[in-house]
């Protein structure tokens, strides 16, 4: 009974296959157009995006890394249109013709390479998410950013690739992850991004040397959930955070050597400050702010003073963020265990009728225990309150 009434191919339209189509993978989808309706279907068929492991990272499953596979695409482009992804890496023979102004390359990296065109990507128009890898492009290519449903860009280690950052609001105008690693000649000012405001996401800039601007400007972003910006010129200072922005924050990373309050602090009061800053952002988003060393003060400070060679009592000088049950605070340390100061809690204590009070005073418990050599102190003894211990050490 189920078989007289089960659909044959005849049956189905266009439509209905191509929606069947949409749960497979592109290269499942070109096999299977087997007939004048399925090569139909896979034309208005969306790709969905799926995505592979390389290295440790997640990759677009569509990875041209050859030119034989890249002179495919022209034909692919019309059999799937609406392919969703795409990445080009850098293979053994797949390089593409230099765009305008491009750089001098030595004639070993020339010879016996097939320079392939840049139109056949651009026939993807339905691209929402574009990855390239390795030294595949050398100069601007003015028809390479015109995307306008791409939500994802990542440009991984494309040094001689010229682009300027403001092309990409008239281009790709829903951006939503944008990543630029180890791109030398992107260049522009980190303000070209205020046109994605109501649509980005996250943001990596790392070892982009024409990358500048205050990071402030991206405070008023509604949905950004992620900024991670490193070996980047990005100026700026973490005081000026204030209590509304980054309503979404998850992921703080900034430049140590721009960024004021992300590395030194040129005295005790400034370090409070920024400390509260970042606290709140913590407290109010459970903000993940990366570090690759604590936070400290600056030798060249006028707090700074040197260890008692005798006691050979560690200052606290280094500060770091601590957090127990739903409560957010800062103390000073030394970094050796039992030399930390007292809490700076940004928060009162929670309500002892609390569900999760049991928690906070066992993580309390734990924090205070680190406090013995500097109790009773909120920021660093000044020079003759810690010779005074240094005496009784």
């Amino acid at each position: 009974m189920l078989e007289e009434h089960a659909p044959t191919i005849e049956s189905l339209n266009v439509d209905t296959i191509a929606i069947t189509f949409g749960f497979l993978g592109w290269k499942e989808i070109l096999a299977a157009r087997v007939c004048k309706k399925f090569k139909e279907a896979a034309v208005l068929t969306h790709v969905p995006l799926t995505f592979t492991l390389r290295w440790g990272n997640a990759v677009p499953e569509l990875c041209v890394d050859s030119a034989r596979l890249y002179g495919s695409l022209t034909l692919m482009a019309r059999a799937l249109p609406n392919l969703h992804q795409m990445c080009l890496l850098n293979g053994t023979d797949l390089r593409f013709e230099d765009g305008d102004d491009p750089e001098p390359r030595p004639y070993d990296i020339r010879h016996g390479k097939e320079f392939c065109e840049i139109a056949p990507i651009t026939g993807f128009r339905r691209l929402r998410s574009l990855t390239l890898i390795g030294g595949l492009f050398n100069g601007y290519y003015p028809s390479l950013f015109h995307f306008p449903y791409l939500r994802k860009l990542h440009i991984d280690n494309v040094n001689d690739l010229k682009l300027n950052l403001d092309v990409l609001a008239y281009g790709c105008p829903l951006i939503e992850d944008l990543c630029f690693s180890a791109a030398g000649h992107i260049k522009g000012d980190i303000t070209s991004l205020l046109p994605f405001k109501d649509t980005l996401r996250n943001v990596t800039i790392e070892n982009c040397p024409r990358i500048s601007g205050d990071f402030m400007s991206l405070a008023g972003f509604p949905l950004l959930k992620k900024i991670d910006i490193k070996i980047t010129p990005i100026t700026g200072d973490v005081r000026k955070i204030n209590d509304g922005d980054f309503p979404t924050l998850q992921i703080l990373n900034l430049p140590k050597s721009g960024v004021y309050g992300f590395d030194e602090f040129d005295c005790v009061d400034d370090a409070t400050e920024v400390m509260r800053a970042l606290c709140q952002l913590k407290k109010r988003n459970g903000t993940t702010i990366n570090y690759d060393r604590p936070w400290s003060l600056s030798e060249n400070s006028p707090n700074c003073y040197d260890i008692d060679i005798f006691s050979l009592l560690e200052p606290p000088f280094m500060v770091e963020i601590v957090k127990a049950g739903r409560r957010v605070g800062y103390r000073w340390t030394n970094g050796l265990r039992r030399g930390c100061c007292e809490i700076n809690w940004i928060d009162k204590e929670p309500y002892r009728d609390v569900n999760d009070h049991n928690e906070y005073l066992k993580e309390l418990e734990l924090l205070q225990a680190d406090v013995w050599s500097y109790r009773g102190y909120y920021r660093p003894p000044t020079e003759q309150e810690y010779q005074r211990m240094s005496t009784h050490w």
